[in-house]
């Protein structure tokens, strides 16, 4: 039987001279790379097309850069209490 498990994610945006953080979490399954989904992730932000270059992605006709700054597994209670509070 598999255990899904939990993640935080926590992104880095940069839009013109405005630089901001996104944080979100999520279910993943066990055998998905924690890496891959966040890199994967960072780089469907905004859907549609991106550019990987600068260590992230640009979207918007390379108007916004958004690259991966942290994540890490929680506990599933961590998962409700965040859940709750983040969009």
């Amino acid at each position: 039987m598999s255990k899904e498990r939990f993640l935080f994610l926590n992104l880095e945006v940069r839009d013109g001279e405005r630089e901001y953080s996104c944080n979100s979490v999520h279910t993943i399954p066990p055998r998905r790379r924690i890496e891959a989904f966040a890199e994967n992730y960072a780089k469907d932000f905004y859907g549609g097309k991106s550019k990987s270059y600068d260590g992230g992605y640009y979207h918007c006709g390379g108007e916004v850069h958004v690259s991966v700054h942290h994540y890490r597994l929680i506990t599933k209670e961590e998962f409700d209490v965040l859940k709750r509070f983040l969009p």
